[in-house]
């Protein structure tokens, strides 16, 4: 098994993982997208190789100000057949060619449901058995009815990051995970410290796409910081 990195030209046959063409049409143009962008690069996208033919593929995201990638975006291997075998030699090699050092972590995203959750026991049974556990557990909302008016509230009061300025943000950011029970910001907050903590994330949420106005600090009717909203 020969397990290496696609070049340029193979990129459509590396989305090509789905038997379903509407799948690999749809992760061909984010595929796209993402090398435009500099979040996955081609020399980040792997292949496990058995005569001539791809049996498995993996690839890796980062922010683009960043020089190496922190996270596992595709994981594809054969889920009917000998998947840790395959998988466990992608990931291992792949890692090793990118030289990522063995205190650093990888992360994997697994969204629920999505494409990429198929075969969902036999891909946590690859993660457990590499060596991975569950850092974050989340439930995400979207809101759909763009019909409905919202009147605001007369309660809180918003100002943008314009408005009140970075340190501001930080400090907001640093108050209100000051008693999280998410693992994974407890988990900084403690390597980290407080501050610091509060200041890598902010400065990784202001490396993606983002308008300042989008940033907002609520507070109540007598000044209070009651919370923050940060989209990008």
């Amino acid at each position: 098994m020969d397990i290496r990195p696609i070049r340029r030209e193979e990129l459509e046959a590396f989305a090509n993982f789905s038997e379903r063409a509407d799948l690999n049409e749809h992760f061909l143009n984010y595929l796209r997208d993402m090398w435009a962008g500099s979040y996955i690069r081609p020399e980040w996208c792997f292949v496990a190789e058995e005569a001539g033919e791809f049996v498995g593929r993996i690839a890796y995201w980062c922010l683009p100000s960043l020089d190496k990638p922190f996270e596992m975006d595709v994981l594809e291997v054969p889920w009917n057949a000998n998947y840790i075998e395959v998988g466990s030699n992608l990931i291992q090699q792949s890692l090793s060619q990118l030289q990522i050092p063995d205190i650093e972590s990888i992360e994997y995203v697994l969204d629920i449901p999505s494409p990429s959750s198929r075969f969902l026991e036999e891909r946590l049974e690859l993660l457990r058995n590499f060596g991975f556990s569950l850092k974050r557990e989340t439930i995400r909302f979207e809101w759909r009815d763009t019909q409905t008016q919202i009147a605001p509230s007369n309660r809180l009061t918003f100002r943008s990051l314009d408005e009140v300025g970075e340190d501001a943000f930080i400090k907001a950011i640093m108050q209100v995970s000051s008693q999280s029970l998410d693992r994974s910001i407890s988990y900084d907050r403690a390597k980290l410290g407080p501050e610091q903590d509060a200041v890598e994330h902010f400065h990784l949420l202001k490396s993606l796409k983002y308008k300042p106005t989008w940033w907002q600090l609520a507070y109540s009717e007598d000044d209070t910081l009651v919370g923050l909203t940060s989209s990008s």
